[in-house]
């Protein structure tokens, strides 16, 4: 009798390590083909990201149009700075009065 239960606790040991098992493998299967998937996308986006900017640079600091565009709002920026430092001036020199 003690035969047998040893036999039959065996057995149910053995049905649970393997059914744990079973699983487990399934997961990693699942898992393996998830990463993968991961992977192409993370790849696919990275050359699109670097096509973009690769277009983007070529050519697009010698457009004549955006140099004179830049240097128009460089000209403005700076027109608006001095007059607002023209302002500031004035306003203390009648403070002062």
């Amino acid at each position: 009798m003690k035969k047998k239960i040893s036999f039959f606790k065996i057995f149910i040991y053995l049905l649970a390590i393997g059914v744990f098992s079973w699983y487990e493998y399934n997961l990693y299967k699942k898992y393996s083909q998830e990463e993968k998937i991961r992977e192409e996308l993370v790849a696919k986006k990275t050359v699109e990201i670097e096509n973009s900017f690769l277009i983007r640079k070529k050519g697009f600091y010698s457009d004549r149009e955006y140099i004179k565009k830049f240097e128009d709002i460089k000209q403005q920026e700076k027109e608006e700075e001095d007059s607002l430092n023209g302002g500031e001036s004035i306003i203390e020199q009648t403070a002062g009065i």
